[in-house]
């Protein structure tokens, strides 16, 4: 059994980042060297990171200074990248009466320019050669001019070079940059000078009779008197040997020659190489699986025996095996039967991961103050790739047991079938609830990235102390039965940081008698995050959050189905659930629709501490036939981040502009995850 332990507490983290910062080579000293640094206001440790190698060797062999000079040439280079192009850097070595190196930098002045200018660009906008410059950006935040940095433009003009080449200009020059500068100066001017010349097409294209293709299996019947376009040529080749692939051949091999004519300004294109033997499929053998029944990876495979050799079945079989999450690695032999190679043998040989797992959490929320868990998973339960796992939460405000089970497979579709039960017992502000219940999911992908759940719940909640100006206490018993559907669309680079991409999900549930228990309403349910790269690692993150609840019970939406809001992953100016409408005691009432919307800028401070400075804002309302975006209230604040590999131990503070009479002016907030 293979655990792994994620740390999420406060004093595990703080220790976990304190130890990690004094293992770190550029807080590490030499135990025999000084270094000092002169002439500049950057931080020395940052710069004793650029030479920390260097200055190793040097103290290894304090005679020989090469690994110092090598060290004030990678300083300065430092600082040229950073925009200082003037920058200059020398050493001095002191060795009496201990060792020491000062390193003298002349920074000169930062120097930034507004844009490269072209000139000549006839065919290719500003923008498109823009789009290819990889700017550094001044500013603590990255957010002023563009630093002048000469390699970069030297690195824009290759970039367009070839930009111009894959679009058909095969004869196009482009000038070294024209920099403008006076001595001393802040500011540079960059001008590119283009010949663009004339622009090819396509010509013939022509494929050798030993490849039994033609250029209407390849698409390629309408090229002939269209721009030249490289990236389009090579596409030709690549489509050339996957549909061999799929018409059974095993081993193709093709090039594409590519033939350009000055003097019609076109490009003849010819397609030649050997297609080798096609191959039926003789046999398939399944190698490697010591726990993994046989059956469960034949069901994956595409292909059977006496059929036409298939590539792209191949590929499809590959990558449905890695996606169980049964298999670190995958892969599928060839073997020829005979000399003749048209009988082949496959051989799926894969290597298991481990499939029992045990994971402890520790956390922190500022609701919740400390709370942990313990979960055990079987991801390949008797070896039919099914999924069970056993959990148990606890906190200072109420205990969960779960179990799960899942099959990915259910009756050998690509739909999945989960099951799952659970005992819970929570103390909210407004009541305290003991919950049992199961549910059943069916999930499945529709059209990539959107995903479709639907499925069935039965629940029983017993409330308790319940304060009797917000609900009728005696209704504090109920079973609640529903159906519901859920579509999800996520398109984020990662779960845990998401810097670009966004994620999407609308779940829409029926209650009422007809499918068990005794409430009738309906809940929808809509959840948008978009996050936008605005430098590297500076991210603006955007969410909204409505749910709206219709009931048509005399006795209405009972207080553990009502809709709250506030919180730290809410509206962060609020505590917990207490944004909305109170009861005469000041008791939160919830309410039958709720909106959420927060704007959160992160960026970069030091090492794994990031930042970040949002606005939140939120209503909750009693009546959802009065549903509104308006009456909000809001919260603005900055936070910090520690970046860990279970996700941020997060410390954010907020600002309440327009407090109630029992509201709170500023709130704190202390968790582990980041608000959305």
């Amino acid at each position: 059994m293979r655990g792994r332990v994620r740390a999420g507490a406060v004093a595990l983290a703080a220790a976990w980042w304190l130890g990690a910062c004094a293992a770190a080579p550029e807080e590490a000293p030499a135990a025999s060297i000084d270094v000092t640094f002169t002439g500049t206001g950057e931080l020395g440790f940052r710069l004793r990171r650029v030479i920390e190698d260097l200055l190793i060797d040097f103290e290894r062999d304090p005679k020989s200074e090469v690994p110092l000079f090598d060290a004030a040439l990678d300083l300065q280079d430092h600082f040229v990248d950073a925009g200082y192009p003037e920058a200059k850097v020398t050493y001095t070595v002191r060795r009496e009466p201990k060792l020491a190196v000062e390193f003298a930098i002349h920074e000169g002045p930062q120097v930034t320019l507004l844009r490269p200018r072209f000139r000549g660009n006839e065919s290719i906008l500003d923008a498109d050669l823009l789009a290819l410059w990889s700017r550094r950006s001044s500013g603590q935040l990255g957010l002023g001019d563009p630093l002048f940095v000469e390699a970069d433009l030297v690195a824009l003009r290759l970039s367009m070079l070839a930009l111009y080449d894959n679009r058909g200009f095969l004869e196009v020059a482009v000038d070294a940059p024209r920099i403008e500068r006076a001595p001393g100066a802040a500011r540079a001017d960059v001008e590119f000078a283009i010949t663009e010349g004339p622009r090819y097409r396509f010509g013939t294209f022509a494929i050798a009779p030993e490849v039994p293709l033609t250029a209407a299996d390849l698409g390629a019947t309408a090229l002939p008197g269209r721009p030249f376009d490289r990236v389009e040529a090579a596409t030709l080749g690549i489509r050339a040997r996957t549909e061999l692939l799929h018409r059974g051949y095993p081993e193709p091999r093709v090039d594409l020659e590519v033939t350009p004519d000055a003097a019609s300004r076109t490009v003849a294109l010819r397609l030649v190489g050997q297609p080798g033997p096609r191959a039926t499929v003789a046999a398939i053998r399944i190698a490697g699986n010591e726990r993994t029944a046989a059956h469960v990876i034949e069901r994956h495979v595409a292909m059977q025996p006496g059929q036409l050799f298939d590539g792209q079945s191949l590929e499809r079989t590959t990558s449905e095996l890695y996606r169980t999450g049964l298999f670190r690695r995958v892969e599928i032999e060839r073997t020829p039967r005979d000399a003749t190679g048209e009988q082949i043998d496959l051989t799926v040989r894969v290597d298991e991961v481990d499939a029992h797992e045990l994971d402890v959490l520790l956390g922190y929320g500022s609701y919740e103050t400390l709370r942990g868990g313990v979960f055990w998973t079987d991801r390949n339960l008797f070896g039919l790739g099914q999924r069970l796992q056993l959990g148990a939460r606890a906190s200072l405000k109420g205990e969960a047991l779960t179990a799960s089970w899942s099959e990915p497979s259910f009756f050998a579709s690509d739909t999945s079938l989960t099951v799952g039960g659970y005992l819970r017992s929570r103390q909210e502000p407004t009541f305290d609830d003991e919950s049992k219940g199961f549910d059943l999911a069916f999930a499945r992908e529709l059209v990539a990235p959107l995903r479709a759940r639907w499925g069935y719940s039965l629940q029983q909640r017993d409330g308790s102390d319940i304060d009797p100006t917000v609900a009728d206490p005696s209704q504090n018993r109920y079973e609640i039965g529903s159906v519901f559907g859920e579509l999800v669309a996520d398109r984020r680079d990662s779960p845990l940081y998401p810097g670009r991409g966004y994620r999407a999900s609308l779940k829409y549930e029926h209650a009422g008698q007809g499918v068990g228990g005794n409430v009738d309403l309906d809940r929808l349910t809509w959840n948008g995050g978009l996050f936008l790269p605005l430098a590297p690692d500076l991210v603006l993150g955007l969410s909204a959050r409505t749910a709206v609840i219709w009931s048509l019970d005399p006795a209405g939406v009972p207080v553990q189905e009502r809709l709250y809001n506030g919180g730290e992953s809410t509206v962060r100016s609020f505590r917990e659930s207490q944004l909305g409408p109170r009861s005469v005691t000041g008791t939160p009432l919830g309410g039958s629709f709720s909106n959420t919307f927060n704007v959160e800028l992160r960026f970069p401070i030091l090492a794994a501490l990031q930042g970040a400075v949002f606005a939140d804002a939120g209503n909750v309302g009693v009546d959802e036939n009065l549903f509104s975006f308006g009456a909000l209230d809001y919260g603005f604040g900055a936070g910090l981040r520690l970046v860990l590999p279970i996700g941020p131990v997060r410390l954010d503070g907020a600002v309440n502009p327009n407090p109630g009479p029992e509201d709170r002016r500023t709130t704190l907030h202390f968790s582990v995850g980041l608000p959305f």
